[in-house]
């Protein structure tokens, strides 16, 4: 079963409830800057941060920007460990 990694929803809202905008991202989207892919993998941007400085996610720089190829995000959830009821 295969899952499409979905960019987040142009507007969303931080913990304190502010709205932030968000630039859409293109469908065939290449790479994502680190919180978009935190978004689209479902953890944090902290955490997107240490895994990053971990080597568990590959990073690139253009310029200013830090961004994640789409093509590492989706190997890395390929590697994930399943987790199953007798596992929990």
């Amino acid at each position: 079963m295969s899952r499409e990694l979905r960019a987040p929803a142009p507007e969303t809202k931080t913990k304190r409830g502010q709205l932030v905008a968000r630039r859409p991202l293109a469908p065939g989207a290449l790479a994502f800057r680190v919180p978009e892919a935190a978004h689209m993998i479902g953890v944090s941007t902290s955490k997107m941060w240490k895994m990053i400085a971990a080597e568990e996610i590959e990073a690139r720089k253009i310029g200013a920007a830090t961004v994640i190829r789409r093509e590492t995000l989706e190997a890395y959830l390929a590697g994930a460990a399943l987790v199953t009821k007798a596992a929990q």
